[in-house]
Order: C-alpha cells, then structure tokens, then sequence
C-alpha cells in the first residue's frame, strides 16, 4: 500500500493543486490529509479544495484541521473523498481511524475537543474497527511529548489522548500535522508516526506498506 500523506495546507490553493499533480502522476493507492486545509475558510471552500484533490483520481481519505471550518467535522458528500473522524475506513489489510481537530488552546480555534471528547472519538472509530486488519491512525494533533509535537519553544503541544491511544491500541503507522516546526519521523513503542509538515511550505510525505513501513519525507 503507498499512501501520500500532506496536512497543513491553510488555503495555500497552489500546493493542493501540486498535491493533486503529484497523485495523477505518482498514483499512490490513497491521499491522506491530516487537517488544515483551509485557514478559517468557509465549508464550501473546504469542500472546493478537497475536490482538487479528488482530481487525481485517488481516493482521499481525510480529518479536518482545527482551522477548517467547524462543519467539515460532518464530513462532506463528494465521490472519493471520505473524512475519518470519528470512524473507521477498511482498505485492504489496513484499518485506517480518524479523529480531526486539536486540544484546547490559547487561540480558540474553531474545532478544538477536550481530552476526554478526543478519546471519546477515537474509542469510538475503534468499536467499527476489524482487529484482522492492521490498524494506522489519522489524526490533526500530534501524540504528546514526541518529537513531532514540540513547538519552536521546545513545548509539548500534543494531545494526550492520542498519545494513550497510540500506547493501547497499537497502530502500526499513526500520522498528523497541526505542529509545522516539528517535521519528522519518531516512534511510540511500535507504532511509526509521521508529521509531513505543512504543504503550505512545499511538504509532504510518502509511505510503503509491506512487511516493513517505509517512510520518505518529500515535497510537492
């Protein structure tokens, strides 16, 4: 399974178009976007740009961002397009959750959840998952106190709840954005979690899924 992973494009309407190049031509077997990709935008521009996407003709699998619009959280009725939050997606040996949106912050975003509604969500997605398949989370927040959630500062901006998720459940792959200086690639336990950092600067990320989890940090 190759999975393009891009997060954090803040309405940068130029990178979602080169994203939606890179699929047409690279044709990995889905687009997983992990929040963001407005920036305080409307749902019917949200919608405008996830269609871009679609383009590609690759199945996008995504979670909205804490700065997309609070009804994206609804998901949306578009032909390849399938938001995660709150639900599962089996694509074939792999089981995908989602959960978008980040914890509360000092910014009053509009799709922030308290610890405890985050693991509500993801436990959740988790009753409709098949323990058969391997799992991989999607999610707009990083796991706290990793490398991919450490601010500029050098806090810890993760959520804790994914971070628990991640130890209890055991997914073999977990990826998210939210974080832009902390683009990277870390481990928790034996799960590989991937920050892409933001497609509004150019990034993203490729993955392979075979016996192994290969991960290449690139560009768009």
């Amino acid at each position: 399974m190759r999975l393009l992973v891009a997060t954090d494009f803040h309405g940068a309407t130029t990178a979602i178009g080169r994203a939606s190049e890179k699929a047409a031509k690279e044709k990995p077997d889905l687009i997983i976007v992990c929040g963001d990709v407005t920036h305080f935008g409307s749902y019917d521009l949200a919608k405008e740009f996830l269609r871009l996407l679609a383009k590609s003709k690759r199945q996008v699998l995504f979670v909205p961002g804490n700065c997309d619009p609070p009804k994206l959280v609804q998901g949306v009725r578009i032909r390849r397009i399938l938001s995660l939050h709150g639900t599962c997606k089996v694509q074939n040996d792999l089981c995908f959750v989602g959960v978008g949106g980040c914890s509360p912050s000092p910014f009053f975003t509009p799709n922030e959840f308290s610890e405890e509604q985050i693991l509500s969500i993801l436990e959740n997605a988790y009753t409709e998952a098949d323990e058969t398949k391997k799992l991989i989370l999607v999610s707009h927040s990083p796991p706290y106190d990793t490398r991919l959630d450490t601010t500029s500062l050098g806090k810890h901006a993760g959520s804790m709840s994914i971070r628990k998720f991640i130890e209890d459940k055991k997914p073999i792959l977990a990826v998210c954005g939210h974080i832009h200086e902390a683009r990277g690639v870390d481990r928790l336990g034996l799960t590989t979690i991937v920050n892409p950092g933001p497609a509004s600067r150019g990034y993203c990320a490729k993955i392979t899924i075979s016996r192994k989890i290969n991960v290449r940090l690139d560009v768009l």
